[in-house]
């Protein structure tokens, strides 16, 4: 090899290098301008009205669901669905807590939940964060967070409008089973937008 072509190797090498470290810059910046905290109306996925009549959920279906299901609490226990969700608007997330996006989302809706106390609505707004693990992974997680949240693990297969290949994924559900919408991703739920939206659903 002349002198010559190493040269031209080693140049070609470096714009290599520098064309991978450009990439590699711009994608942590990109990741850094997508924090999870963002507000939903702002992440692109979904845009959650003011009023349900606003809503618009693009490809979206079933429009329904059935409460028909059970799941267990951390202790083991069964808990029905339908006693839960019956009356309530149901804000259900399907979350695995070794999912950085899941664990943000926890506490975006532990966040939310103690928001609720304050208003005479909040009653009406059931909260069911469902994780897709083995209740006693479930549950060291909750205790090493501290959390204060109700955890829940579904006992038994998931129904398809919830089966989903990606976490975490929220819904929003009326309390006569019509999902008003789906969010793919973490998201800021105790945004002062959002609480302003479920609590017209109580309404």
């Amino acid at each position: 090899m002349t002198p010559e072509t190493f040269g031209y190797i080693a140049v070609a090498c470096s714009g290599f290098a520098a064309v991978v470290s450009l990439a590699a810059a711009l994608f942590a910046v990109y990741w850094w301008k997508k924090p999870y905290n963002q507000p939903i109306r702002d992440r692109g996925f979904i845009v959650l009205p003011r009023t349900p009549t606003e809503l618009k959920v693009p490809n979206f279906s079933p429009p329904r669901t059935g409460f028909g299901w059970k799941m267990r609490d951390l202790s083991g226990e069964t808990v029905s669905v339908p006693e839960l969700a019956r009356g309530k608007v149901v804000v259900l997330s399907v979350l695995l807590s070794d999912n950085a996006a899941s664990r943000a989302q926890v506490k975006a809706l532990q966040r939310l939940e103690l928001m609720f106390l304050s208003y005479p609505k909040g009653k009406k707004i059931c909260f069911i964060p469902l994780m897709c693990e083995d209740g006693k992974v479930s549950r060291l997680y909750a205790e090493r967070e501290d959390l204060s949240l109700r955890l829940y693990t579904a006992d038994g297969p998931l129904p398809p409008e919830f089966n989903y290949s990606v976490v975490p994924v929220t819904f929003v559900i009326s309390p006569s089973g019509e999902i008003l919408s789906r969010h793919i991703g973490a998201a800021r739920w105790d945004d002062p937008a959002v609480v302003e939206y479920l609590l017209s659903l109580t309404e």
